[in-house]
C-alpha cells in the first residue's frame, strides 16, 4: 500500500469506491462532463460531436448507453456508447485525474457493455485515442484486441 492511500485505494481526495454509482447521463451533466473530459485531455469538438446541441441528439437515440460515474453526486467519470443494430461502440471514455485508479473506467465499460449486449450486439468496439497507451493497454486486459488494420474514416460537413 502506497503512502496517502488506504486499503481500498482511497486517499484524501476521493471517498472510498463503494459510493460509486453507474447511471445514465443525462443533459444536465454536459458541463460536468467537459470538466472530466478536459482534465482527462481528451480531444474535444466543441463545435461537432461534443456540441451540447449534438449530445442532446445523441441522447435521444442512444440515452441508456451513455453513462456517467458518480461519487459524493459529483461526476467523476463518463463513457458514451452507441450502437447500429449489430456492433456496439464505447468512446469518449475517461475518468477525472483525482479518481484515477479506482476502476471507474473499468465499471463504466461494463456497464455501457452489459447494456450494449443486452439490446442484442454482437461485437462490441471500443474506441481509444491512439496516444492513451495506458488506457489502451488497460482496455487490453479486459479483452479487448488492438486492430491495427482498421483506418477510421470521417467525412464532415454533411
Amino acid at each position: 500500500m502506497s503512502a496517502g492511500h488506504g486499503e481500498d485505494g482511497a486517499t484524501a481526495k476521493t471517498p472510498p469506491f463503494e459510493l460509486l454509482t453507474i447511471r445514465e447521463f443525462h443533459i444536465s451533466d454536459y458541463e460536468d462532463a467537459l470538466d472530466v473530459w478536459r482534465r482527462a485531455n481528451v480531444n474535444l469538438r466543441l463545435d461537432g460531436r461534443d456540441s451540447l446541441e449534438s449530445l442532446e441528439r445523441q441522447l435521444r437515440f442512444m440515452g441508456p448507453f451513455m453513462l456517467v460515474a458518480e461519487m459524493g453526486g459529483k461526476v467523476v467519470g463518463v463513457a458514451l456508447g452507441s450502437h447500429d443494430g449489430m456492433e456496439g461502440f464505447i468512446n469518449r471514455i475517461a475518468v477525472h485525474p483525482d479518481y484515477r485508479r479506482r476502476r471507474i473506467a473499468t465499471r463504466l465499460i461494463e456497464e455501457a457493455e452489459r447494456r450494449l449486449i443486452d439490446k442484442g450486439v454482437e461485437s462490441i468496439i471500443l474506441v481509444a485515442e491512439t496516444d492513451k497507451q495506458e488506457s489502451i493497454e488497460a482496455f487490453k486486459k479486459m479483452g479487448f484486441t488492438e486492430r491495427l488494420r482498421v483506418s477510421y474514416m470521417m467525412k464532415r460537413d454533411i
